[in-house]
């Protein structure tokens, strides 16, 4: 769950999926973000990762609160 202000973003993932959370890393370069041209500033990036096999079914749910 994210939550900033009265805004509040939830993900509802598989239990036993690896799930990492990432910020101002530089190799590889991941969790940052530019507004404009020339400027980088932190920002959080969510990567979870399983390996899926022909057949599986993938959902991701997003609840905006």
């Amino acid at each position: 769950m994210i939550a900033t202000g009265p805004m509040c973003l939830r993900m509802t993932l598989p239990l036993d999926w690896t799930v990492s959370i990432l910020q101002d890393v530089e190799e590889p370069m991941v969790g940052w973000v530019s507004h404009r041209y020339g400027s980088m500033e932190p920002t959080t990036t969510l990567v979870w990762r399983e390996q899926l096999r022909v057949g599986d079914a993938l959902e991701t749910a997003f609840r905006l609160a």
